[in-house]
């Protein structure tokens, strides 16, 4: 499974070349969020890969602002972390890989705790004292 990072390009490797009937340098991609079912398809994918016959080498870059979505550079708006499913087509239509992939946000809220002075008498309550 892929982990990709929100606002950053990232670099992917997949195989596509071993299911592929033609040779190709483009390729396409659909994702659909696991949980809300948000589809973005038609991404374009560039194979930018030194072994195209071993491994195919693409950047993909997951953004949380929809004007920046550009599709034919593989730009996406994809404002939800969390877990994907990619399919990969080739420009005629064939299905080549089917995987995931977990987005994770380019920020984690982490919630501050707030102490008061009644902290000590509820750890004695839980402690039977």
């Amino acid at each position: 499974m892929l982990t990709l990072n929100q606002n950053t390009g990232n670099t992917i490797a997949l195989t596509l070349n071993e299911s592929a009937t033609l040779t190709s340098t483009t390729y396409l991609m659909t994702l659909t969020n696991d949980m809300s079912l948000y589809e973005v398809s038609g991404i374009t994918l560039t194979d930018t890969s030194s072994y195209p016959d071993r491994y195919n080498k693409f950047i993909l870059t997951p953004t949380t602002t929809r004007a920046s979505q550009n599709l034919a550079n593989s730009i996406v708006f994809l404002s939800d972390a969390g877990y994907y499913q990619y399919k990969c087509y080739t420009t005629g239509g064939q299905l080549l890989e089917v995987g995931k992939f977990l987005l994770e946000a380019s920020t984690q809220i982490i919630p501050k705790k707030k102490y008061t002075k009644n902290d000590k008498k509820v750890k004695k309550v839980y402690q039977n004292k």
